[in-house]
């Protein structure tokens, strides 16, 4: 088997690459701020957490919707109506484990070979790759 020449032309990732740079530096003491891939520094709130085992607890666990359920479609739809003032309807709302993903298959999508793709600076140390 061989990897597509799309595959092959993806190159290592810088945020992976200063992650594992801050990690060796910490270890050794060093006083480093790290500003790499961002993580969440505060915990899962409660009541998200209780919900999920609970859930799994029923063993009726199934895939969900490729856009996110419609109840997470919703609290992002009043979310972004309270604290931007947009309406937005369903079927323009996806629930993604994160926008780097999100972003690379809409630009698979659309983008042929040639294209030329302009994005402002400053930008995501992956934007060129992807």
């Amino acid at each position: 088997m061989s990897l597509s020449q799309l595959s092959k032309s993806v190159r290592s990732s810088a945020t992976l690459k200063l992650t594992a740079k801050f990690a060796v530096l910490k270890q050794q003491g060093e006083p480093v701020i790290h500003l790499g891939g961002g993580e969440p520094v505060s915990k899962a709130p409660a009541a998200a957490v209780k919900e999920a085992v609970d859930l799994i607890s029923t063993g009726e666990v199934r895939y969900s919707p490729v856009s996110g359920v419609p109840d997470l479609k919703k609290a992002i739809i009043g979310y972004t109506e309270n604290f931007y003032h947009r309406t937005v309807e369903p079927k323009n709302v996806m629930a993604a484990s994160g926008a780097k993903h999100v972003i690379m298959v809409a630009l698979q999508a659309i983008l042929d070979p040639g294209d030329e793709v302009i994005f402002p600076v400053p930008y995501w140390v992956s934007y060129p790759d992807m």
